[in-house]
């Protein structure tokens, strides 16, 4: 079903993005708008969390973010945003399939528009910013964006976005593997397919066990957010651990709107403001895999 869904998506992207009306109409709207500086980028590795996180932000603040429609059309993402802030709100349940939201107006991972304004080889950067003003100036006070394969690109984004924040979540590894586990073989039927971005340093060595696979894949995406970080002054960025998140969503979100508060920014909370404690799913895998994954673990 999810190969399915992607193809739909692929499909009805190619037939709206051929048509260059929206991005003529996009042009004209962004014409007059000051580029927006300071994007909220939400990273982590898979299966950490930061989809949740990402909904938590989107529901509950006055925030702007790519929705499932703009991704949709993303060569004329500002349209898009007009149109679907004229529909009724998703319905704000925290649901999502492996960081696929619901919904028109559900927040999206906005895989293409990431290209378009942050990491592709020739991103247009005043157009990007102001395409996000844009839509920021529609939905709300600031703009937040999840797309972890943005975790490769901080160089880069740093050198566009300067005053960009950051909000990194952690999730005990093991539980990350497990999960990953999980998905492989619920999406793929098989454990041995790859899930989530491409990692080509560690795709190339062909591992033919899974487990080694994907703690592999976990531990050199650890090194991409140490050193990320690194570059970064400690006032942009912040962690969120996973299990916070979780056991105390209120106390996570204060802390958030205190840091952004620091750099000028103002999370508005909406009348219908709500979290509330999220069931963490981390059950051990069946005894052979378990003790093997523990193994890895400790190496």
């Amino acid at each position: 079903m999810h190969r399915i869904i992607k193809k739909i998506v692929h499909f009805l992207q190619a037939l709206l993005n051929t048509v260059p009306v929206g991005r003529m109409v996009d042009t004209k709207l962004i014409k007059e708008v000051e580029g927006y500086e300071q994007p909220i980028i939400i990273l982590g590795i898979p299966r950490s969390g930061t989809t949740l996180l990402y909904q938590m932000l989107c529901f509950n603040y006055y925030t702007a973010y790519p929705t499932n429609f703009a991704e949709l059309m993303y060569s004329s993402p500002v349209v898009a945003t007009k149109i679907s802030n004229y529909l009724p709100d998703s319905n704000n349940r925290y649901e999502s399939s492996y960081g696929f939201t619901s919904g028109i107006k559900g927040p999206s991972e906005a895989t293409k528009l990431s290209r378009r304004w942050f990491e592709g080889a020739q991103v247009d950067v005043d157009r990007a910013k102001k395409e996000i003003s844009a839509i920021k100036n529609i939905m709300g006070e600031v703009f937040v964006i999840k797309n972890l394969r943005l975790l490769l690109s901080i160089k880069k984004i740093q050198s566009h976005y300067p005053s960009a924040l950051y909000i990194f979540v952690h999730r005990d590894e093991d539980e990350v593997c497990r999960s990953i586990y999980r998905a492989r073989k619920k999406l793929y039927g098989s454990p041995k397919t790859w899930f989530g971005f491409d990692l080509p340093e560690v795709q190339k060595h062909g591992l033919s066990n899974p487990f080694e696979e994907i703690v592999s894949q976990v531990r050199t995406l650890k090194e991409y957010i140490a050193e990320s970080q690194k570059m970064l002054s400690h006032k942009n960025y912040m962690t969120v651990e996973y299990r916070e998140l979780c056991e105390h969503p209120n106390k996570v979100m204060e802390s958030i709107e205190k840091f952004v508060a620091k750099r000028d920014l103002t999370l508005v909370r909406k009348d219908t403001f709500h979290v509330s404690k999220y069931k963490r799913q981390s059950r051990l895998l069946e005894v052979s895999n378990e003790n093997y994954l523990q193994k890895l673990l400790k190496q």
